[in-house]
């Protein structure tokens, strides 16, 4: 069931609020108060609309057995899912055109959609595109995006024959505020940048286009390290400080994306493996997760991962498959939903996907150019167990 967006606020007064949120005024904190007043109760009833839905179909083969004559009474799904709302549009009300990234301000519950024109959309609490961000905000050749607890957004850009790549920063009412050149970086050679997490400490990661190499630059946008991923010749972790291992390691992994944990751990995704890469805050190796193949609970090309700490889980996007899949914190495969198509709960190449405030996750649906908002309905998972997240557990992080 496609539930459209409700229209709570003008553009405009989207504007309006955001100017007096960057100048900090009394008047900020009143906006957003009735602004989360709006909205939050909206998309809390869409998505108590989405479990009512007949979106999900485990629940409605679940019915259908309980129906059955001289069935036995069936057990609830311990997973069900349904989509909330499609995003089909930009701010103008033209279609979305092949987004390619997405991310997320869980301080002003608000989603930034690339779309495939070069233009950040940004969706509002109830997921009306409010306006876009694009040449006028600086933004010629956008990749991906991250937020600080500030509402500050870190975009990289690829190099145009008049810039070199870079990272520009707009402060929380889209004015660009600093633009980090990574032409002084040693070693850059044709590093061009795909997707960015913010650490915990204030690091910034790069991931590169088809890189196996991670620039990590300071708290400050100075460069801090070349960061890379050694594996074995079927993708397993090889620590680089260990003479033998060096002697039988194959390669570095080509990483796809970067993702970040509210312990401030560091999640490096490789395509080329089908595994997640787990490292603790302080760059120090953890565990791995993840297993290549075409089947069910397998992964063939995932291209991003999202982490949801309420639900205690990962998520991982399949390209390949067309698929999310979901993980515990022990890095164990629990559940998977999607496949190829093109209505509701379909997915046409996937390629990113983030968790929203209310626990909704959205996954930009490449080829069938759109975004879904879905609702999940999960068992509870166990919580990171001491012997996989050792360093965290010693350290008392």
């Amino acid at each position: 069931m496609n539930l459209p967006a409700v229209h709570t606020g003008s553009s405009s007064y989207f504007r309006g609020r955001r100017w007096l949120r960057c100048l900090g005024t009394a008047a900020t904190t009143e906006t957003q108060a009735s602004s989360r007043r709006t909205s939050s109760p909206v998309l809390l009833l869409l998505l108590a609309v989405g479990w009512l839905t007949l979106g999900s179909s485990a629940v409605v083969r679940a019915q259908e057995r309980a129906a059955a004559p001289g069935a036995t009474k069936a057990k609830a799904p311990e997973f069900t899912h349904a989509v909330v709302t499609i995003l089909t549009t930009d701010d103008h009300g033209v279609p979305l055109r092949m987004p390619q990234a997405l991310f997320f301000d869980r301080q002003a519950d608000e989603l930034y959609l690339l779309n495939g024109d070069n233009r950040i959309v940004v969706y509002g609490p109830d997921y009306f595109p409010q306006e876009s961000l694009g040449k006028g905000r600086g933004l010629d050749t956008p990749v991906a995006g991250c937020v600080d607890g500030k509402g500050n957004l870190y975009i990289p850009q690829a190099a145009t024959p008049t810039h070199p790549p870079r990272v520009t920063i707009l402060n929380s009412a889209f004015l660009p505020v600093r633009e980090i050149s990574l032409a002084g970086v040693r070693d850059l050679a044709n590093f061009s940048p795909h997707r960015i997490a913010l650490g915990k400490s204030g690091k910034l990661y790069l991931i590169g286009l088809q890189e196996s190499r991670v620039l990590v630059l300071n708290a400050d946008g100075g460069f801090d390290k070349w960061l890379t991923v050694s594996i074995d010749k079927v993708g397993g972790y090889l620590a680089a400080d260990k003479e033998a291992d060096k002697e039988k390691a194959g390669k570095r992994a080509v990483l796809e994306n970067v993702a970040v944990d509210a312990l401030g751990n560091l999640f490096f995704l490789s395509e080329d493996t089908s595994r997640i890469y787990v490292f603790d805050g302080a760059e120090r190796y953890l565990f791995t997760f993840g297993s290549k193949g075409g089947s069910e609970g397998k992964l063939s090309r995932p291209r991003a991962l999202a982490i949801d700490e309420a639900k205690r889980c990962f998520y991982v996007v399949d390209y390949m498959r067309h698929t999310v899949l979901i993980y515990d914190f022990s890095g164990k495969f629990r559940f998977e939903f999607g496949g190829r198509g093109w209505g509701p709960e379909w997915f046409n190449y996937p390629v990113d996907i983030i968790v929203g405030r209310q626990g909704e996750v959205i996954v930009a649906d490449f080829f069938n150019q759109r975004a879904q908002v879905f609702a999940l309905s999960l068992p509870v998972f166990p919580e990171r167990t001491p012997e996989m997240w050792s360093l965290q557990t010693k350290d008392g992080k």
